[in-house]
């Protein structure tokens, strides 16, 4: 066999990584935007805080149903990278339109419901098309951090969208609320318009990029297992195989339990977030604290996030350079729990002040773990196609995760944010066992170690065997 490797890295990945990161950031902090800023719709709209409250998972059964199309597409081979990364660019900017409609009148309210929902099939395109660039254009030793990096989009979409908004729109007080109504509204509308322009012009900037410039596969592949598989004849695409990949899939108890520890670990911190704001209207009323608790709200919201965007980099590093996955999950689950059960026990003791130093911790785990999934989702089912993998991950963690915050909203109103919080610490838990099940197996990275070595003419026999053994799991 020829001993040359005929493979190679191009710059320009890391632009297309940049553009998917910032998707990542609008689709957030949209989302998030809109559960922060609940007093302007209240009284521009004349809607009631519940409504708001379901308007912002309103995206959830987006990504649910979207995720189904994207399965089906990305099998058939009609939506890879720059077709993912396409839709989710137009989806973004359908998002923002809509929003911006709504402030045209104050019956309107509809149109926000409808951007958020929009916004959910943008959300359901960003798992396949972060591991579709990560494992298309980036060698193996990269992957990690191109995960990381597409995923710190999303943490820092949710710094700024608790923060952000919060602190730019005029909140309506007693004193000023009926005086100068129209005043305020007019000023709330307007900063809204403004923060959605903003969002709809990186949305169109970035798909401009993504239009012009990226293909679903560089040139001359990164890796030799990515070589291997362009020029692989294709499978014959039918409904009967379809179904009967997703079966596999579906079957696969490792890929099984990793979908339900990311539904249990990774967004555990979802009813904290999605209720933060009573979480702490009751800690400063026990207190007789005169502090704003929506300001209090932003800043601990912020800053779980803003350890989850470090996390999200670092973990990516971490990866790429150890690939002991088993001990990386372990450590971040451990420590993830180890949180969720100190934030538990400040609640009760009404120390907001702990808040701000555990969320951090909290954050920086929670992400660490998400990242580490994600690298190890990729590991577990290869040779399936990543983005279809991706799709089906995304569908089915969402349906458990929009069960449990509904089930935690429940839990909340009936219970009390205590019980929510030992709802969350139950699920931390939960996620740790999920991960001392999970069995770990590299078979993308020795699928890719075997063929370098047949590449190289050492020990072809020996080397057969592992690729063949990697294709048939």
């Amino acid at each position: 066999m020829s001993s040359s490797v005929s493979v190679k890295l191009y710059k320009i990945r890391w632009l297309f990584l940049v553009v998917i990161s910032s998707f990542n950031f609008l689709y957030t902090f949209s989302a998030i935007s809109v559960s922060q800023i609940n007093n302007i719709f209240v009284h521009y709209f004349h809607v009631t805080y519940a409504v708001i409250d379901w308007a912002t998972i309103a995206n959830l059964p987006g990504v649910f149903l979207a995720a189904f199309v994207v399965l089906w597409l990305t099998y058939n081979k009609y939506m890879e990278f720059k077709a993912m990364a396409i839709v989710n660019g137009s989806f973004l900017i359908a998002s923002s339109l809509s929003k911006m409609i709504a402030f045209a009148s104050h019956s309107f309210f509809p149109f926000v419901i409808l951007g958020q929902f929009l916004s959910g099939f943008s959300a359901a395109i960003g798992y396949p098309m972060c591991l579709s660039l990560a494992l298309s254009w980036f060698p193996i030793d990269e992957a990690g951090t191109a995960i990381g990096i597409s995923l710190s989009g999303t943490s820092f979409g949710l710094v700024l969208g608790t923060l952000l908004p919060s602190h730019s729109i005029v909140q309506p007080t007693l004193s000023n609320a009926s005086n100068n109504k129209t005043k305020w509204q007019v000023v709330d509308r307007n900063i809204c318009l403004i923060m959605w322009s903003v969002q709809l012009f990186f949305s169109i900037l970035g798909l401009a990029l993504i239009v012009l410039l990226a293909s679903n596969h560089p040139p001359t592949p990164p890796t030799l297992v990515q070589e291997k598989e362009q020029r692989a004849c294709k499978e014959k695409m039918t409904m009967k195989n379809f179904l009967s990949t997703c079966k596999i899939l579906v079957r696969n108890k490792q890929f099984l339990l990793i979908a339900t520890a990311v539904a249990a670990m990774h967004n555990i911190s979802l009813c904290e977030v999605t209720m933060m704001t009573q979480l702490m209207m009751k800690v400063l009323r026990d207190r007789h604290s005169r502090l704003n608790h929506d300001v209090i709200s932003s800043y601990a919201s912020s800053l779980l996030e803003v350890g989850g965007l470090v996390g999200t980099i670092v973990s990516g590093r971490l990866i790429d350079k150890f690939n002991s996955y088993k001990i990386l999950l372990l450590v971040a689950s451990s420590f993830s729990t180890i949180c969720s059960i100190a934030i538990t026990i400040a609640y009760r003791f009404n120390s907001y002040e702990a808040f701000f130093g555990i969320n951090p911790v909290y954050g920086f785990f929670n992400r660490f773990y998400l990242v580490c999934l994600l690298q190890v989702l990729t590991q577990i089912t290869y040779p399936i196609n990543s983005a279809f993998v991706g799709a089906t991950f995304r569908g089915y963690s969402c349906l458990l995760t929009i069960v449990k915050v509904e089930l935690g909203r429940v839990i909340f109103n009936f219970a009390g944010g205590i019980w929510l919080l030992s709802f969350e610490t139950i699920f931390a838990i939960l996620a740790v066992l999920l991960t001392l099940a999970v069995k770990l197996e590299n078979n993308r990275l020795n699928a890719e170690q075997a063929l370098i070595k047949a590449r190289q003419g050492t020990d072809v026999t020996e080397t057969s065997l592992l690729i063949n053994q990697s294709e048939n799991q």
